[in-house]
Protein backbone atom coordinates (compact mmCIF):
# COMPACT_ATOMS: atom_id res chain seq x y z
CA UNK A 1 0.00 0.00 0.00
CA UNK A 2 1.55 3.67 -0.75
CA UNK A 3 2.23 5.94 1.95
CA UNK A 4 -0.15 8.25 1.20
CA UNK A 5 -2.77 5.99 1.24
CA UNK A 6 -2.01 4.49 4.48
CA UNK A 7 -2.13 8.07 6.05
CA UNK A 8 -4.96 9.00 4.73
CA UNK A 9 -6.37 5.69 5.96
CA UNK A 10 -4.88 6.22 9.47
CA UNK A 11 -6.22 9.77 9.61
CA UNK A 12 -9.60 8.56 8.93
CA UNK A 13 -9.27 5.73 11.61
CA UNK A 14 -8.66 8.79 14.03
CA UNK A 15 -11.05 11.10 12.83
CA UNK A 16 -13.90 8.02 13.60
CA UNK A 17 -12.66 7.32 16.87
CA UNK A 18 -13.21 10.41 17.96
CA UNK A 19 -16.69 10.83 16.64
CA UNK A 20 -17.08 7.60 18.19
CA UNK A 21 -15.59 9.38 21.84
CA UNK A 22 -18.22 12.07 21.35
CA UNK A 23 -21.02 9.56 20.64
CA UNK A 24 -20.21 7.80 24.12
CA UNK A 25 -20.67 11.01 25.87
CA UNK A 26 -17.01 11.29 25.85
CA UNK A 27 -15.72 7.48 27.29
CA UNK A 28 -12.28 6.99 26.18
CA UNK A 29 -12.50 3.88 27.88
CA UNK A 30 -15.18 2.30 26.50
CA UNK A 31 -14.47 3.63 22.82
CA UNK A 32 -10.73 2.04 23.73
CA UNK A 33 -12.41 -1.11 24.18
CA UNK A 34 -14.95 -1.40 21.06
CA UNK A 35 -12.35 -0.65 18.84
CA UNK A 36 -8.97 -2.83 20.92
CA UNK A 37 -7.60 0.07 20.56
CA UNK A 38 -4.79 1.28 23.61
CA UNK A 39 -6.71 3.41 26.01
CA UNK A 40 -3.37 5.42 25.85
CA UNK A 41 -2.97 5.99 22.35
CA UNK A 42 -6.85 6.66 21.65
CA UNK A 43 -6.54 9.50 24.45
CA UNK A 44 -3.09 10.88 22.97
CA UNK A 45 -5.85 11.35 19.89
CA UNK A 46 -8.60 12.43 21.62
CA UNK A 47 -6.39 15.44 23.44
CA UNK A 48 -4.81 16.82 20.17
CA UNK A 49 -8.60 16.50 18.88
CA UNK A 50 -9.63 19.07 21.64
CA UNK A 51 -6.04 21.05 21.21
CA UNK A 52 -7.15 21.43 17.23
CA UNK A 53 -4.07 19.50 15.86
CA UNK A 54 -5.44 16.44 14.82
CA UNK A 55 -6.14 16.64 11.30
CA UNK A 56 -9.43 15.04 9.90
CA UNK A 57 -11.30 16.71 13.08
CA UNK A 58 -13.67 19.26 13.26
CA UNK A 59 -11.46 21.02 16.00
CA UNK A 60 -8.60 20.92 13.41
CA UNK A 61 -6.60 24.17 12.62
CA UNK A 62 -3.87 24.32 10.34
CA UNK A 63 -2.80 27.61 11.12
CA UNK A 64 -2.47 26.30 14.67
CA UNK A 65 -0.81 23.23 13.58
CA UNK A 66 2.06 26.26 11.56
CA UNK A 67 2.09 28.19 14.56
CA UNK A 68 3.22 25.49 16.59
CA UNK A 69 5.58 24.17 13.95
CA UNK A 70 7.13 27.32 13.60
CA UNK A 71 7.24 28.14 17.99
CA UNK A 72 8.76 24.34 17.89
CA UNK A 73 12.01 25.49 15.46
CA UNK A 74 12.41 28.80 16.91
CA UNK A 75 12.41 26.65 20.34
CA UNK A 76 15.34 24.41 18.84
CA UNK A 77 16.92 27.46 17.43
CA UNK A 78 17.13 29.63 20.71
CA UNK A 79 18.47 26.17 22.26
CA UNK A 80 21.21 26.01 20.20
CA UNK A 81 22.36 29.38 20.12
Amino acid sequence: MRQETQDLHHRILKTEAIKLIEANQGNVSETARQLSISMQTLSNWNTKAKAGTLAGTKQYSPDLNALLEENKKLQTTAQNS
